[in-house]
């Protein structure tokens, strides 16, 4: 069985095979392999930001980070370290990179113009990204055995502790967050 994920449009399941991955459109059923993509980051009207291997270690030396048109035709390509967690933004325009405890955003098309947008918790501090909230707003766990969330806005750098939220996050379901 693949592991499956809807993109950020809505629209597309994005299915990982041990031997590729296939974009399928939910509304027609049409379904298009995506060549050379071993992992795919986000997909938005339009586009695909995705990388040529699956994630990995910490510099593998032939990964890139690609961006496809809605075809699937490779339109950028930029080295990339595979052992980053990425999340595309709504807008597909950039893309969040957690690393430590640092978020940070980049342009996919370039891999350029990496600039930390929010800090959170003390040094050594391991975060995860989690998911995108309703208004634009990036959810992200600190820690693993009593874990934090926090919400940070990408615009200002801001960022506060959600609070309340129950310590086995497997088991919860993640609505609107004031």
């Amino acid at each position: 069985m693949p592991d499956a994920a809807f993109g950020q449009d809505d629209r597309h399941v994005i299915l990982t095979w041990p031997n590729g991955v296939d974009l399928v459109d939910a509304v027609t059923g049409a379904r298009r392999r995506l060549p050379g993509v071993g992992r795919v980051i986000g997909v938005v009207p339009g586009k695909v930001v995705a990388t040529t291997g699956r994630r990995a270690l910490e510099g593998a030396p032939d990964t890139e980070l690609v961006t496809l048109d809605a075809r699937g035709a490779v339109r950028t390509r930029t080295p990339f370290d595979p052992a980053l967690q990425a999340l595309l933004t709504p807008d597909g325009e950039r893309l969040v990179l957690v690393s430590d405890n640092e978020v940070l955003t980049m342009d996919p098309r370039t891999g350029g113009r990496v600039r930390a947008r929010a800090t959170l918790g003390g040094p050594g501090a391991e975060a995860e990204l989690v998911r995108w909230t309703e208004d634009g707003r990036l959810l992200v766990m600190l820690g693993w055995d009593d874990p934090v969330l926090y919400l940070v806005d990408l615009e200002t750098g801001k960022s506060r502790q959600v609070k309340n939220v129950p310590s086995r996050l497997g088991e919860v379901v993640v609505g609107r967050l004031a």
